[in-house]
């Protein structure tokens, strides 16, 4: 059974984490990791009820999260307790690590970064926006999030199509 983005199928939390899930990837939990931790499928909404689709839509909501993977990198801080930002990315190219030089304000700054991989220029838009707008859903079940410090970013093509996911996603 798969559980996409803003499906009604809800799969129970504990099957997330110990069934093989699409594509032969097992769905990451947080278990104390910091720093860079990449190439990783974050498994399906473990409630998709959260998911506010709009219409008309430029986001693909049933983007398969578990098949999608994701780079992350979590502040050396994060222990779980005190709620950080996020911040999903859309890059032109196919990686969703930060650039170096961004590491030290995610530090400072007590910030999560998330971006999906493989979603670069030649992607279809509205999965592009999908993989980014569900890394937000996905890490608020997994991370200790601030629902006020959500934030996009992207560069070249991916900052131009996070202005318009923005747009019809700012709920998110």
């Amino acid at each position: 059974m798969k559980n996409h983005l803003g499906s009604k199928n809800l799969i129970p939390a504990f099957l997330l984490t110990a069934c093989l899930l699409t594509n032969g990837l097992h769905a990451w939990t947080w278990t104390g990791q910091t720093g860079a931790v990449n190439d990783i499928a974050l498994g399906d909404l473990v409630d998709d009820n959260v998911v506010q689709a709009n219409e008309p839509t430029y986001i693909n909501y049933s983007v398969d999260l578990a098949a999608q993977t994701y780079d992350i990198y979590i502040p050396f801080s994060y222990d779980g307790i005190q709620p950080f930002g996020l911040i999903s990315f859309i890059n032109s190219g196919n990686n969703g690590a930060p650039p170096d030089a961004y590491l030290a304000a995610l530090e400072e700054k007590n910030i999560i970064w998330i971006g999906g991989n493989n979603i670069g220029n030649p992607i279809d838009i509205k999965t592009r926006s999908g993989v980014a707008i569900g890394a937000i859903y996905r890490a608020m079940e997994l991370f200790n999030i601030d629902p006020a410090r959500v934030y996009g970013c992207g560069n070249s093509g991916g900052g131009a199509l996070r202005g318009q996911t923005s747009r019809e996603a700012n709920d998110t």
